[in-house]
């Protein structure tokens, strides 16, 4: 199941990877203890601060300035004897046996004066030109421990960034610099961020709900053709719905996941060093970018010191928490599934390690592209650049385009898992049977009724436990695994083949060419046979790609298949419209099982034997060569473009030559096993069909079974014979008598089976 879910894993580490700390390589050893919930509404009242009781606390430990002070066993603290004009306080939260301390608290600050202090950071606004700032911004200000002279130190401190960029005209690397002197600059930004969240940002997102809702006004007027839009636009204020709830239900949570988000940019940013913007300005100099003079190896540098950065700025298991716990309350303000928010309130600890090593695995990823990648890319870019955007051939090379570029990522896809064996086993682990089935049981709980009728999908799952689902899922890595080797091992060839022959598909003014590979020809005559070749080519990669699957698969596979086909085969039906009782259908559903669980086996066999034919026998080289043989055929009789010709339209040449070479194929491989193998699979559908509660179902009568039984068998014993006589035949010279034998072929078929 892990390489299944990777794919997805990779995708959830973009979310995150913009804030990323905590220099850690290598395996991470993740510690799962339960933390206990901080404390919250920390409040000061003269001298004594206090603040509401955490679930499960019993002991609290009180840090003032940063500096640990007391711990106590109430919810309050008496600092009348500590000194000073401002001293900011946080609580810890001290977990009991078997639970480790909470993270810090939100602060709440002692000011000997707040209603001077806040006066003089209102002056400041106002000589700084920030006279828009809305009411209580200074007062949080103040309550979360900011000074005047430090909000003059942060005032100074963006207004030098501001002067400098500006005068930087567009330098990135003075940007940069004016960036890491403004993010080192020391401050109470937690006191900033809550003054924000608190006075500006409600009010912000009440604004943006009122443009999109009078958006929505303006589209409605317009009538049912902007219903897309209408909600797409209410799917926005939801959103903006849900971040006000969230600023309400739990402001603390927010605020403390926007500080520890703000530092571990500050960490970020201060790895970005100039160095590495002026790689980024060398390689894209100039007023425009052409592709192919893009240098590779300066793309690999960057790449480099990227990874390097991603690397020592792996996010710790705290700030990962953190992010989990503002998830979990994204997830309370928005859903309605109980099932899910417990089990997310249960497992996040474990998320939050999935997270990480997600990030971890998003890195590694990065550091297994090399050159040769870059290289590749720049080409296939460089492609789709040297066509106007206006060229009636740009769409189907831009289809070539993404499918040489999806070959491109399975073969470094493939690579990258060959190599981080240890990370993907890591991520696999972070979740332990248990509770996956205990996610899994949750998930089934929750699901709608209605829906589960409905929808295969959901059908399937509520017929399997969960040790059914791991097993199908293992099944299904497996295969996975087998394909993207197959795939990597031919180069991706028959995604190719898939984009070339789509490029057959328009035809321009009797102009003849394929517009994903830009070759032309000659007429349709000559564009028909090139097309035919292709389809050839893809029926080949198929059946390689079949094999590889093929041969992964073991009997008891197929087996588990046969149980997961007969438990979810929609007999519920029968039931419903009274044609089988409850026991019938039991029955039936039985005897199915039986059934497939003796033959599916049987026929993964069957496949097996053909595609290792098919390979052995080169089968698919031996066919272009009989369909290039036709087609010269056809041009000495008809001339170079025969498709236009009147009389081509009724010549059986082809069909003949093409029903001679398939005869020697199939009288080859339909040997005494593989016909065996045949002939019992008809016999097996055929004691299906005769069971009682399946005439039941088909109205019919057992002898009509039994002689449909014994016409197909006779059909598969008829085409072998004839084929044996066919594939003697030469389809240069053939007699009036073997025409009339081959013609008579598919008409026999009908009879045989009309009996």
């Amino acid at each position: 199941m892990k390489r299944i879910l990777l794919a997805f894993s990779l995708l959830f580490a973009i979310v995150f990877v913009t804030g990323c700390t905590g220099d850690q390589t290598g395996e991470i050893p993740f510690d799962y203890t339960e933390a206990m919930t901080p404390p919250s509404n920390l409040r000061i009242s003269g001298k004594l601060l206090q603040w509401d009781a955490v679930e499960g606390g019993s002991e609290y430990i009180v840090f003032a300035d940063g500096v640990e002070k007391e711990a106590v066993s109430t919810t309050q603290y008496d600092f009348s004897s500590l000194s000073g004009t401002s001293i900011i306080f946080q609580v810890k939260a001290k977990g009991p046996k078997g639970m480790a301390d909470s993270a810090f608290s939100v602060s709440v600050a002692y000011n000997a004066n707040p209603a001077q202090e806040k006066s003089a950071i209102e002056g400041l606004m106002v000589e700084y030109d920030l006279e828009e700032v809305p009411e209580g911004f200074a007062e949080e200000l103040v309550r979360k421990g900011m000074t005047a002279s430090q909000m003059e130190t942060v005032l100074d401190a963006f207004q030098t960034f501001v002067t400098t960029a500006e005068a930087a005209e567009d330098d990135p690397i003075a940007i940069n610099t004016a960036l890491k002197t403004m993010m080192t600059t020391e401050f109470n930004f937690e006191a900033i961020a809550s003054a924000f969240l608190v006075t500006m940002a409600p009010k912000m997102m009440e604004e943006a709900i009122a443009e999109i809702q009078a958006e929505i006004d303006e589209y409605e007027s317009w009538g049912y053709w902007y219903e897309d839009q209408i909600n797409e636009l209410e799917t926005q204020i939801t959103l903006y719905e849900s971040l006000l709830d969230l600023l309400e239900d739990t402001p603390e949570a927010m605020l403390i996941a926007l500080v520890e988000t703000y530092e571990q940019l500050v960490a970020l940013q201060a790895d970005i060093d100039n160095d590495f913007i002026q790689m980024i300005l060398d390689l894209f100099s100039g007023e425009f970018v052409i592709i192919s003079e893009i240098n590779a190896s300066e793309i690999i540098l960057i790449k480099d010191e990227l990874v390097t950065i991603l690397e020592e700025n792996l996010p710790s298991m705290e700030y990962m928490i953190l992010m989990m716990e503002m998830a979990e309350a994204m997830v309370v303000a928005t859903s309605d599934d109980q099932g899910a928010i417990d089990t997310f309130k249960a497992n996040k600890t474990y998320y939050a390690a999935e997270a990480i090593l997600s990030i971890q695995a998003i890195t590694a990823f990065l550091d297994t592209i090399d050159l040769a990648f870059i290289e590749e890319t720049i080409d296939i870019a460089g492609d789709v650049a040297s066509k106007s955007i206006e060229s009636t051939e740009m769409k189907q090379l831009v289809e070539m385009s993404q499918m040489r570029m999806l070959a491109l990522l399975i073969e470094y896809y493939n690579k990258f898992l060959d190599e981080n064996d240890e990370l993907i086993d890591q991520m696999d682990a972070v979740f332990t049977d248990a509770q996956k089935e205990a996610m899994f049981d949750a998930y089934m709980a929750e699901l709608d009724p209605e829906m589960m009728e409905e929808d295969i999908l959901y059908s399937v799952l509520t017929n399997m436990s969960y040790e059914e689902l791991d097993q199908f899922a293992d099944i299904m890595d497996k295969v996975g695994e087998k394909l993207l080797d197959s795939l990597v091992a031919t180069d991706s060839e028959i995604l190719l083949l898939i984009a070339e022959m789509n490029g057959f598909d328009d035809f321009y003014y009797e102009e003849y060419f394929n517009r994903a590979t830009g070759e032309t020809y000659a007429n349709e005559t000559a564009m028909a046979h090139a097309s035919s070749l292709v389809a050839i080519e893809l029926i080949g990669e198929v059946v390689v790609h079949l094999g590889a699957v093929a041969n992964t698969l073991t009997a008891t596979d197929m087996e588990f298949i046969a149980n997961v086909i007969a438990d979810n085969y929609p007999f519920r039906m029968m039931i419903e419209e009274e044609i089988l009782t409850d026991t019938e259908v039991e029955k039936l559903r039985d005897n199915m099982r039986s059934m497939l669980k003796k033959q599916l086996p049987k026929l993964l066999q069957l496949i097996q034997n053909l595609t290792e034919f098919v390979d052995d026998e080169e089968v698919i080289d031996a066919v272009l060569t009989e369909f290039g043989e036709i087609h010269t055929h056809f041009i000495s009789e008809y001339g170079s473009d025969y498709h236009v010709d009147e009389d081509y339209e009724s010549d059986t040449y082809g069909q003949y030559a093409l029903i001679i070479h398939f005869s020697g194929w199939v009288s080859e491989f339909m040997n005494s096993t593989n016909t065996t193998i045949a002939e019992n699979l008809v016999k097996a559908i055929a004691d299906l069909l005769i069971t009682p509660e399946m005439l039941e179902v088909l109205s019919g009568e057992k002898t009509e079974i039994e002689t449909y039984e014994v016409n197909a068998l006779e059909v598969i014993d008829f085409i072998l014979d004839e084929m044996k006589v066919f594939k003697t035949y030469d389809k240069d010279s053939l007699s009036s008598t073997q025409r009339a034998r081959i013609d008579s072929f598919m008409p026999g078929i009908g009879e045989i089976m009309a009996e």
